[in-house]
């Protein structure tokens, strides 16, 4: 998990990076527009906030994946 091309690796950036997009208006609304575009949401708003929900879900999985690794690093010592 810790070489060098792994996400966990840039896990820090790309959770900065997440919470950067979802506060940033402009690039919501051009993902909300793409959700929408693609079918992926119904409307703007719908689309808005399944952005905004994978953009946490990215957030949560990194920190999942944290807390099973400190789980295998405790098992390993």
């Amino acid at each position: 998990m810790l070489t060098v091309n792994h996400p966990y690796r840039f896990r820090d950036a790309i959770v900065d990076l997440a919470r950067r997009i979802s506060c940033t208006l402009e690039i919501m609304q051009v993902l909300a527009e793409e959700y929408t575009a693609s079918s992926i949401a119904a409307d703007i708003e719908d689309g808005r906030m399944a952005a905004a929900d994978d953009l946490l879900a990215i957030e949560s999985i990194f920190d999942q994946i944290g807390e099973k690794f400190e789980r295998i690093e405790a098992f390993r010592r």
